[in-house]
């Protein structure tokens, strides 16, 4: 097929599409020709080329610019008596120890699978201390034509009690290994992430870990993914989010299933009544439960879900602060488009926080677009989804009654 002969001309497919209406554009019959050599997909449902080719342009421009290894060969070696049981991601030929391909980047990840062989594994092992090393060897082709090798080696040490494995376990790496699934099933991925969660929390090696408090949260945030819907989301949109399950970053993954809220109005009040001085209010950090008890009416919250950024503003937020944060715009939705950044105290901290988002995510202001919503008005489902304690469109069932279950 098309897929496997770019792939051995090293030839990697980014797919931009772009259709006018909501499903039809067939991505799952191209999604191939990405995923399997070693190239990423943009989807943008209903074009609209005001409102859209910004954010096209954008995204466009940093696909062709970012550093790239081209022609890269990944070979993977590890310890004795471990071998590797699988690999997941965006990339062609796969066999065992070697992987090719033909466009590397630093926003992808491939995620390996080690495993015991039981075989070949020797009681040293297993026991406290033995160390496990893993070695992955990148050859690629710079942008300059140069033929580059780059080597990373990486160790541990094993051990034979399942609580000490607990508590080093990384989050993020965590939820995207155990993300993946049959794709072509969502209702079986969907069972498969519950049964994983389940045996979780009824692990007594998990108890009292941080594993075992944010772990099934970022699930239950997975399980609310459109990738995993069997209703209600079409086929091109499914696809495009299984892609994004497949080839992001574990970082990216967290923030899609677990978006950040924080509470700005605080800080904005401290600045508007200290006569501008923004030494004594800093943008705030601490991050607020995804749910609508976290919401009062008098009050402004961003929540980033790795999409957008969402300002939700209050019916009953404080005039003055509106005056400063908005520049005087009549209504909190005109100020969508408009540089926030000003004089008001108010204003900036506003802006620094918005800042701080985007360069956390390494985005630009198209590639992570500011939404200014309120109360009842248009936009607010797509807030309201995105606090997904509480029961959503996506599954009907708040965390609380997950966790129970």
């Amino acid at each position: 097929d098309l897929a496997a002969d770019l792939a051995k001309a090293l030839v990697s497919a980014e797919l931009f599409v772009a259709p006018q209406q909501a499903d039809g554009a067939g991505l799952s019959l191209l999604a191939p020709l990405a995923l399997q050599t070693g190239g990423g997909i943009w989807y943008y449902p209903r074009f609209s080329a005001p409102e859209d080719m910004v954010r096209m342009q954008s995204e466009l421009l940093r696909t062709v610019a970012r550093p790239i290894a081209w022609e890269a060969e990944l070979r993977l070696r590890v310890s004795c008596g471990w071998h590797i049981a699988g690999v997941h991601g965006s990339c062609a030929e796969k066999r065992q120890d070697y992987f090719l391909v033909p466009n590397c980047h630093a926003e992808q990840a491939l995620k390996v699978n080690l495993a015991q062989d039981p075989s070949t594994g020797s009681q040293a092992s297993r026991d406290e201390g033995s160390p496990l090393v893993v070695q992955a060897a990148l050859l690629y082709t710079s942008s300059a034509g140069q033929r580059l090798v780059r080597v990373l080696t990486w160790a541990t040490v094993t051990t034979p009690y399942p609580t000490t494995v607990m508590r080093s376990v990384d989050v993020p790496a965590a939820l995207s290994l155990l993300a993946g699934g049959p794709r072509d099933d969502p209702a079986a991925s969907r069972e498969l992430i519950k049964e994983r969660c389940r045996r979780l929390l009824h692990s007594r090696a998990a108890e009292g870990c941080e594993v075992s408090q944010l772990l099934p949260l970022y699930l239950f945030g997975l399980l609310k993914s459109p990738a995993l819907q069997t209703s209600q989301v079409n086929a091109d949109q499914r696809t495009f989010d299984l892609a994004q399950l497949t080839s992001c970053a574990p970082d990216h993954l967290a923030t899609q299933c677990i978006p950040t809220l924080v509470a700005l109005h605080g800080r904005m009040l401290d600045a508007l009544s200290a006569d501008g001085s923004l030494h004594t209010a800093p943008a705030p950090t601490e991050r607020l439960s995804l749910t609508v008890r976290s919401l009062a009416q008098d009050g402004i919250y961003l929540l980033n879900s790795g999409k957008a950024l969402l300002l939700w503003v209050g019916q009953h937020v404080d005039g003055a602060l509106l005056e400063s944060a908005f520049s005087g715009a009549a209504q909190a939705e005109d100020a969508v488009g408009e540089q926030l950044v000003c004089a008001d105290a108010a204003a900036a901290v506003l802006a620094i926080a918005i800042e701080r988002a985007r360069a956390e995510r390494g985005a630009t202001v198209a590639e992570l677009p500011l939404k200014v919503l309120r109360p009842g008005g248009m936009g607010e489902n797509e807030f309201l989804c995105a606090l997904i304690e509480d029961p959503t469109h996506g599954l009907q069932m708040s965390c609380a009654e997950f966790v129970y279950e």
